[in-house]
């Protein structure tokens, strides 16, 4: 629970960063994206993480079906 709040926190202050100075938003975004990967690879936050990615992907499935209907 408290790594999800510590997410949540670290994307909106990506987004209140992005805001003002966009290179370093996409900075945030790619560093999240990155370790997000990292912690994939069978280490020992490999379960935490594929549920992660699974979310984001459904999300941005949505998000794109919810644009393009």
């Amino acid at each position: 629970m408290s790594l999800t709040i510590f997410g949540l926190l670290l994307a909106v202050g990506g987004v209140l960063l992005g805001w003002k100075k966009p290179r370093a938003g996409l900075a945030v975004l790619v560093g999240l994206l990155l370790g997000v990967v990292i912690a994939g690879s069978n280490g020992g936050l490999a379960d935490a993480a594929h549920g992660v990615v699974d979310g984001i992907r459904t999300n941005i499935n949505a998000l794109g079906a919810w644009i393009f209907s």
